[in-house]
């Protein structure tokens, strides 16, 4: 196959280049909005088919969004509104690999909220840009476990918990066999925190540019830092007002339309469940 370019000089294509060249050229015009908030569910709730209630995010659904504006052409990025988001550990590991594929695929990532906890900054900081509004607060904090050692109440009851331990770091018997850790399952809980810290220091300090000296000032000094200090800090880039307005036209462009479904469940039916049917009869019209 062969095209003509501008200049009148003739070219030949292989046939899939000339097919491709063909083909429209989609402008991407789209900017996804995902918030999160409260609690991200594992899976589908229960008795959903009853109840309809499937509007609430799950994590698979939020990684789906996400890795949907990922391969989707007509998306030149997403923003994610942290809305006081209750996150685990490993949450945040999924979703940051999902945010890594968005930005693999050249689109803008926006982090953004009034309050960023210790867990949803960690999130935000795997994205492009981190905006905070305005009187906003970052709490950043360190690492803390807190046990619960049931030994001397069930002593004072006349209770003996009748355990086997095998091995002296197992420390599965020790919340009711004792009032305290034993040294080697400090050992073992100091050297889980220690690794934990490490990847929480490390994963802010190469994401923001910082030094490991600098990141750990920052931790230290979290409770008296205002909103200009995040910024000096390099904790985020922008301090923007609720609109998001001044952030999103510097990051995207003035002309993008916003897609708000990100995240959501779609309704389904699912016909396996013996009483699917009812749900079908009886669901009220529109």
């Amino acid at each position: 196959s062969s095209a003509q370019p501008a200049g009148g000089e003739q070219i030949t294509l292989p046939e899939a280049e000339a097919e491709a060249a063909l083909e429209p050229m989609v402008t991407p015009t789209r900017v996804g909005w995902l918030e999160l908030s409260g609690v991200l569910r594992q899976g589908p709730p229960r008795y959903a088919w009853i109840s309809g209630d499937t509007d609430k995010k799950s994590l698979s659904g939020v990684v789906a969004g996400l890795q949907r504006v990922a391969s989707d052409e007509r998306y030149l990025g997403v923003v994610i509104y942290f809305n006081e988001p209750v996150l685990t550990r490993s949450q945040v590991y999924e979703i940051a690999s999902a945010i890594k594929l968005v930005r693999k695929n050249t689109k803008r990532v926006v982090a953004f909220a009034q309050h960023y906890s210790m867990m949803s900054y960690l999130l935000a900081c795997s994205a492009d840009v981190i905006a905070l509004q305005h009187q906003g607060k970052i709490e950043l904090r360190g690492l803390g476990i807190e046990e619960m050692y049931l030994g001397g109440l069930l002593k004072k009851i006349g209770v003996q918990a009748d355990l086997l331990q095998v091995g002296k770091f197992k420390g599965a018997a020790e919340s009711l066999t004792r009032t305290g850790p034993s040294e080697p399952w400090s050992q073992n809980i100091d050297a889980l925190l220690d690794d934990l810290y490490e990847q929480m220091i490390d994963h802010i300090g190469r994401r923001r540019k910082l030094t490991r000296a600098q990141v750990e000032k920052a931790l230290a000094d979290s409770w008296t830092l205002r909103n200009e200090d995040y910024v000096q800090r390099k904790l985020v880039d922008f301090l923007t007002d609720r609109d998001l307005a001044s952030v999103t036209e510097r990051t995207f462009g003035a002309e993008f339309t916003w897609d708000t479904s990100l995240g959501k469940s779609r309704r389904a039916v699912a016909m396996e469940n013996p009483f699917a049917l009812f749900q079908l009869l009886f669901k009220p019209k529109k």
